[in-house]
């Protein structure tokens, strides 16, 4: 499935999702439990990090797909990335009412902070990278 389609899905399901951390490691866990974003994830100071999907979402909000807009979750300051109607209607015509497969997962997801997100992604990313529970 396209990436733009999963990814409106997502944001169709969540609302909206607060920092590119948190969008990050949202889409890591997900790819990991089977949602086919099929991006390439390297390991940098804050975890798992997609530039393909940061590329991806920049192309979107240029394109008026979704919006990223400054905000602060807590102390910090951060963005807020939420689907726009262009994304809404693209998402209604290509995958009509089918459900996200990952709806229940992705909505647990959001609800958690992005350092909990982070500490989950990076156990995923080293065990997929050979590391054993001992070595963690």
């Amino acid at each position: 499935m396209n990436t733009v389609i999963l990814i409106g899905q997502l944001l169709k399901t969540v609302g909206a999702v607060e920092g590119r951390k948190k969008f990050q490691k949202i889409v890591h866990i997900l790819q990991h439990f089977g949602a086919p974003f099929n991006l390439r994830f390297g390991y940098l100071h804050y975890g798992p990090f997609s530039s393909e999907l940061q590329s991806q979402l920049d192309v979107y909000e240029s394109e008026d797909l979704l919006k990223e807009e400054p905000c602060t979750a807590g102390s910090f300051r951060t963005s807020r990335f939420t689907p726009q109607p262009k994304l809404m209607a693209l998402i209604d015509r290509v995958a009509g009412n089918a459900a996200f497969d990952f709806a229940a997962l992705a909505g647990e997801l959001n609800q958690k902070s992005a350092q909990e997100l982070e500490a989950i992604s990076t156990i995923f990313y080293l065990q997929t990278q050979g590391k054993t529970d001992a070595a963690l």
